[in-house]
């Protein structure tokens, strides 16, 4: 089987990751850590590259509600108006390594390197140069091209490809995951990062996919009987379900954790290679965690690579102990607000605990404002 991930990430400048690195990362892996310690903006930063190598980063800047893409670097000390950016992935039998320079005066990357295999791509001052093994290198001259975000964002590598494959859901809004669809006819969605387009994205999936769905969450939640999608006029779609014994009903009369489930569930059937749950166990029963760590473990198929953010101790008690010593991320901020990581189980302290209780025990019995605190002197 192939694997497609993300291997190493370091970044410069970007909110509280001032200089930041987390590698060695696994194919499912939680992130951990205090409120504001800087969970959401790792996730974060990775949708704002997808953001690059899909050419929209003035959009993407607006759907974060921000006024200005300068809002993204980091406070304080000398101001500096780019974010450095450093990425490994695995593309199946390929490595490769994308170094780039974002200039949030021009909105897009002013330098960019990029391996991948034994190819080698270098832009700079508008020219690209293409090398690889028993060939001449190929320049390419875009001059003052007008584009936001990467080179790569119109030429296509396995790399950008990969990064737009990337899936970010963040806070879910009960409200846009239950509403209407509206999609043009032959036209695929996906669902946004508040849970948005959930209706018009089960549409679009076959119908072996649809019942695959339908039973993993049947899995989760017994009850539901049947979920079908109802197309109104002007290509609005609606979701509706059954429950044993009850007639149909809108998904806007189902639970947030149910509904968490159908949007956390659906996305093993996208074409996407990594995915990003922020808060994963919001709204779930704890007596569903078992199953649902067990789900995000074997996510997809083929396999996907999971990130996830969590507060739950009990979520990590379904981990291994090799899991979590490899996969478990502590981020903390230092005395000045930036943000750094160390694997959970690699500090000595935490390291000895996990040799007598679970991992999501030893989290539990972990003072994790001074265990912050201890770190960033």
């Amino acid at each position: 089987m192939e694997i497609f991930k993300i291997d190493r990430i370091s970044v410069k400048n970007f909110k509280s990751l001032a200089d930041f690195e987390i590698s060695d990362i696994p194919m499912f892996s939680c992130l951990i850590g205090i409120n504001g310690s800087g969970k959401t903006t790792l996730l974060q930063f990775l949708d704002f590259v997808k953001s690059l190598m899909n050419g929209n980063v003035p959009q993407w800047v607006n759907e974060q509600g921000l006024n200005n893409v300068t809002e993204l670097l980091t406070l304080g000390g000398e101001r500096k108006y780019s974010i450095d950016i450093e990425i490994d992935a695995t593309l199946g039998e390929k490595k490769a390594f994308w170094k780039a320079k974002f200039n949030t005066r021009e909105m897009r990357c002013t330098v960019e390197t990029l391996r991948e295999g034994v190819v080698e791509y270098r832009y700079e001052s508008g020219k690209l140069n293409i090398s690889e093994p028993d060939k001449k290198i190929q320049v390419i001259d875009y001059g003052p091209s007008n584009y936001s975000g990467s080179i790569f964002s119109f030429r296509e590598t396995g790399f950008s490809k990969f990064i737009r494959q990337c899936r970010f859901l963040g806070v879910l809004d009960p409200h846009a995951i239950a509403q209407s669809s509206r999609v043009a006819k032959a036209q695929s969605v996906s669902v946004e990062s508040n849970g948005r387009n959930l209706s018009g994205f089960i549409a679009g999936l076959s119908a072996d996919n649809q019942r695959n769905l339908l039973a993993q969450i049947q899995n989760f939640y017994a009850p539901l009987k049947a979920m079908e999608i109802k197309r109104q006029q002007f290509g609005w779609k609606s979701l509706l379900l059954s429950e044993l014994e009850k007639s149909v009903f809108s998904a806007t009369n189902l639970s947030y954790g149910t509904l968490r489930l159908f949007v956390l569930l659906s996305q093993q059937f996208t074409d996407d290679k990594v995915i990003l749950f922020d808060e994963v166990e919001n709204g779930l029963n704890q007596e569903l965690f078992e199953k649902f760590v067990a789900k995000l473990q074997n996510y997809g198929e083929p396999k996907k690579q999971v990130i996830v953010s969590t507060h739950s101790g009990l979520f990590l008690n379904y981990l291994t102990d090799d899991q979590a010593r490899s996969g478990v991320f502590f981020l903390y901020k230092d005395k000045i607000g930036h943000t750094h990581v160390r694997r959970f189980f690699d500090i000595p302290q935490m390291s000895e605990k996990l040799n007598v209780l679970g991992p999501g025990e030893a989290m539990g019995d972990t003072d994790l404002i001074e265990l912050s605190d201890q770190l960033s002197d």
